[in-house]
């Protein structure tokens, strides 16, 4: 049998929620065909927000192989950590996967400050392997920014890419092959009757997995199997933003 996906339709698979999801496999004994889109992005592992008032205080991790995470400034395995508390725009740490993402940047020196400067959380690691020839990993979510003290919330951390497994006698794509990170959220001072500036940003999601593997051949076009991580959000007085996620991986067998 074969498999098509027209152009304008998209073919996808329910979010990882903890417990199941993320993971879109499709196994074609003929030819797939892909026109359309076939999307994974956002759908791993997961950013995580407070809602408002939330002040004077660390920033959730994002999830990674290790679990939810808690509220640290470290990494959580390939998920970033949290901005630091206080004062102002401290920002969460982006998501790791094919590579280490990026450090939140770091906030300043005002009040209720647990450091000076107040630490932006730890970039999630690499993890993987290069080729996904083993096991296959969703894209770490990023961190969530860091509290001050009169805002409403720090902007939540972006999630990572899911993962794609695709098997088949002969691929042939002209649409997108997507497993992309999401962006941090901007941190929010104006929320809740929050006031002045220096909610930290949240930090983005990782590239997820895409593998591809054709029993004849595999023609995949130019640009169009796509793992970029997403940006970080910005922090409210404008001194720090979010750490970026990392890309994903891309793995292809194919004569």
């Amino acid at each position: 049998r074969n498999l098509t996906v027209p152009a304008g339709a998209t073919l996808n698979a329910p979010a990882w929620n903890g417990n199941h999801g993320g993971l879109l496999a499709v196994t074609v004994g003929g030819t797939l065909t892909n026109n359309g889109t076939i999307t994974m992005t956002g759908r791993g592992f997961r950013g995580r927000g407070h809602a408002c008032v939330y002040r004077c205080a660390r920033g959730f991790q994002g999830e990674g192989v290790a679990g939810l995470g808690g509220t640290n400034i470290l990494a959580n395995a390939n998920g970033g950590g949290g901005g630091g508390a206080g004062q102002d725009d401290a920002s969460g740490g982006g998501g790791g996967h094919g590579a280490a993402g990026t450090n939140g940047g770091n906030g300043t020196c005002g009040a209720c400050r647990e450091a000076c400067p107040i630490p932006g959380g730890t970039a999630g690691t690499s993890i993987g392997a290069a080729d996904l020839s083993g096991t296959v990993f969703f894209g770490g979510a990023g961190g969530e920014g860091g509290a001050d003290e009169d805002g409403g919330n720090p902007g939540a951390g972006g999630s990572g890419g899911g993962a794609i497994l695709v098997r088949a006698n002969v691929i042939a794509n002209a649409g997108n092959i997507d497993a992309l990170g999401t962006g941090g959220a901007a941190g929010s001072n104006t929320a809740c009757g929050g006031v002045g500036c220096g909610m930290g940003g949240g930090g983005g999601g990782a590239g997820g997995a895409v593998r591809l593997q054709a029993i004849t051949s595999a023609t995949l076009g130019t640009n169009l199997v796509r793992v970029s991580g997403g940006g970080g959000g910005g922090a409210t007085c404008g001194t720090a933003v979010g750490g970026a996620g990392s890309a994903g991986r891309i793995g292809v067998n194919a004569p």
